[in-house]
């Protein structure tokens, strides 16, 4: 039998079904449905619903066959009018089988189509205050990984053929702690301090990244209600194709479990971002490396703990390695939930497509992302929305993330501060030296200062003109000044032999010197002048 393609609307009053199946046998065609249970027979098509609302038979039920399309137009009475149905886009969640009743079950399944309320109040996403434990001593007989810590044994098996699938060594050999040892210490070893100086210092770039308004930006301001319910083509046909699972978690994993939810969606935002809504080859690469979920099978206990392994990793591996850039994709994440588990599902998906096309990375999509998007097709709502607030309240500095980024930047400062001074020394220099080589002829130099110095003595002038044969070396104010001035500085010799001169005429008439030595004086001026 053959699943057709389907998609569930809803007014006031029915569930409005349509139903694709263009090869369709109508005369036998058998549409049945009470309470949650829906089934549709028409050969070769078989399709079963478990709805999330009770529906009624009350002769006020339709069913229309469009020829031209191929498609069923079914109109299902609700029990109570005005209800609203939640969760009609979740295809795999409806196509979930009903359970079996026995006699003496084996597994009871408490509340399964959300979760209990006690335990959204309850659930808390701080640091869990436990007794200490040294891990070290723990005894594990088998090492386990995964969604819920479903798979073991299935790493080493394919290292030999993928060995870049995840970063870990001998994952089936290594425990919780030592995969968070390693992984930290792999960032510090890879921690560029000269990439990240120069990310900090020359930043138009990730500026124009932190500008952009990413695609859950609009949808955030655009929808009053917490959900988007616009799925594509392709991300039904994805849904469709889901596994039917049901998973029995404790709290501990079901904590776990969100925030490795949180970690993913941090990677996957920073990618949006840093791409401007345009996925890249590049992009399941980045994906997988900046999740330590994905790329050191990490289970985490705490909000703070996830924010600042994202904050770490993305100032160690990806081009753009910022901390504003780094905080901003925190806020994305927690816009991303808050729209709802519809949205949170919508990302899942596009992920798992971006990670089917990779070569080394699609066995991550087995393990982790497609238990992903069946499971949080049966979360609650309100448990998004306490997750989303929770990371927003998150506030994480640079002492946090251990890279030493306060020093660091600091010695930066020192560094800056040094060098332009020794650029402007250099500069001053520099410029004299150019002046002077430019301004008066090398052969003439010598001739002329010496020739200055002899005229000046016989005049008994206080003027002394062979310091500004050497104003290079002069302790004068306005003369360091002008040398100071980048944008003068090509005409400083001129302006300053130009002030002598006429300082040179006054102290000529207010002391009576001769004519002949003020000529020859002058003379000798405007020869180094030119």
């Amino acid at each position: 039998m053959l699943t057709p393609k389907f998609e569930l609307n809803q007014d006031d009053e029915f569930l409005i079904l349509h139903i694709k199946a263009p090869f369709a046998k109508i005369s036998e065609t058998e549409i049945y449905f009470q309470d949650y249970d829906f089934k549709f027979f028409s050969k070769p098509y078989f399709l079963r619903l478990n709805l999330p609302g009770k529906v009624i038979e009350n002769g006020r039920e339709s069913a229309q066959y469009d020829c031209d399309k191929g498609s069923f137009v079914i109109h299902i009475p609700k029990l109570n009018p005005g209800e609203n149905f939640e969760g009609l886009n979740l295809l795999t969640k409806l196509l979930a089988p009903t359970k079996c009743i026995s006699a003496v079950p084996l597994i009871e399944v408490l509340d399964n189509n959300k979760e209990s309320s006690e335990a959204i109040d309850e659930f808390s996403w701080e640091i869990d205050q436990v007794p200490f434990q040294n891990e070290e001593e723990t005894v594990m007989t088998t090492i386990k990984y995964g969604f819920a810590n479903n798979y073991s044994g299935v790493l080493n098996r394919l290292k030999a053929k993928i060995p870049d699938c995840v970063e870990l060594s001998d994952p089936d050999d290594k425990p919780p702690y030592v995969r968070k040892k390693e992984k930290f210490e792999a960032e510090l070893k890879h921690f560029n301090e000269d990439h990240y100086l120069a990310d900090l210092y020359e930043d138009e770039a990730i500026k124009e990244l932190i500008k952009f308004e990413a695609k859950w930006e609009k949808d955030y301001k655009r929808h009053s209600s917490h959900s988007v319910k616009e799925f594509t083509e392709a991300e039904k046909e994805k849904m469709l194709k889901l596994p039917n699972k049901e998973y029995l978690l404790d709290e501990e994993t079901r904590h776990a479990l969100y925030l490795g939810l949180v970690d993913i969606l941090l990677a996957f935002a920073y990618n949006g971002r840093t791409t401007l809504g345009e996925n890249t080859v590049e992009s399941a690469w980045t994906i997988c490396k900046l999740s330590g979920t994905l790329s050191w099978l990490v289970i985490f206990h705490s909000l703070n703990e996830v924010a600042i392994n994202f904050i770490r990793r993305s100032l160690c591996y990806p081009l753009y390695r910022h901390w504003g850039l780094s905080l901003k994709v925190i806020k994305d994440a927690s816009k991303i939930l808050y729209l709802g588990k519809e949205y949170v599902l919508k990302c899942l998906l596009e992920i798992h497509s971006l990670l089917q096309k990779y070569e080394s990375r699609y066995i991550i999509n087995d393990l982790y992302i497609m238990d992903y998007c069946i499971w949080v097709q049966t979360v609650s709502t309100e448990t998004l929305m306490s997750l989303s607030n929770a990371l927003s309240r998150v506030r994480i500095n640079k002492e946090h993330v251990k890279l030493d980024l306060i020093e660091l930047e600091a010695a930066s400062v020192l560094a800056i501060k040094e060098n332009e001074s020794k650029n402007d020394n250099l500069t001053s220099t520099t410029n004299c030296t150019n002046t002077r080589e430019s301004d008066v002829p090398n052969k003439d130099i010598e001739e002329i200062c010496d020739k200055i110095e002899e005229v000046s003595l016989q005049s008994n002038a206080n003027f002394k003109l062979s310091s500004q044969c050497n104003y290079s070396n002069s302790n004068d104010s306005d003369s360091e000044s002008e040398l100071d001035s980048d944008s003068e500085s090509s005409s400083s010799i001129a302006t300053s032999m130009t002030d002598s001169d006429d300082y040179c005429s006054s102290d000529s008439d207010s002391e009576d010197s001769s004519d002949d030595n003020l000529d020859e004086r002058c003379s000798l001026l405007t020869k180094l002048r030119s």
